[in-house]
């Protein structure tokens, strides 16, 4: 069975305390000296890798992608569903959070009426919204009209 570790990598040096910076974790396979994306890609791996944790798998699809970066509920951008709950990515990870995450395709999500939070403005909703996620939408200073 390979295996799997949820790693963080090195951006950066904080110029105040020295201390590295890493960027948001993510799941890899464990290759012998580089990790592979789940995209076919590869990363060679450095010592300063931060290993969060590991485990056995048959393939990406899985492991639990909520422990990523994919996740970020302090995101302004993410999905909605029927029910006015926020799951909160960054702008340019609403696929990979809908087939990760979520376990669903997005055309799935969007057919079964979840709101796509593309900004601090905009939304698309491909079904009428749901009151919750009227009221919702409205309390996070969306402009919600009648014909939404």
């Amino acid at each position: 069975m390979p295996r799997f570790a949820l790693v963080r990598f090195v951006v950066g040096i904080s110029r105040g305390t020295g201390r590295l910076q890493y960027r948001r974790p993510y799941w890899y396979r464990d290759g012998d000296s580089e990790w592979l994306r789940n995209n076919g890609g590869s990363v060679p791996k450095h010592d300063d890798d931060l290993v969060i944790e590991t485990m056995g798998a048959d393939r990406f699809e899985d492991l639990d992608w909520t422990k990523t970066g994919y996740v970020d509920p302090d995101a302004k951008t993410g999905w909605m569903d029927r029910a006015g709950r926020f799951y909160g990515c960054d702008e340019s990870d609403h696929t990979s959070y809908a087939y990760w995450v979520l376990k669903r395709d997005e055309k799935e999500l969007e057919d079964i009426g979840w709101v796509r939070i593309l900004s601090h403005t905009e939304f698309v909703c491909c079904r009428r919204l749901s009151a919750e996620q009227r009221n919702e939408l409205s309390a996070r200073g969306y402009l919600v009209q009648d014909s939404d």
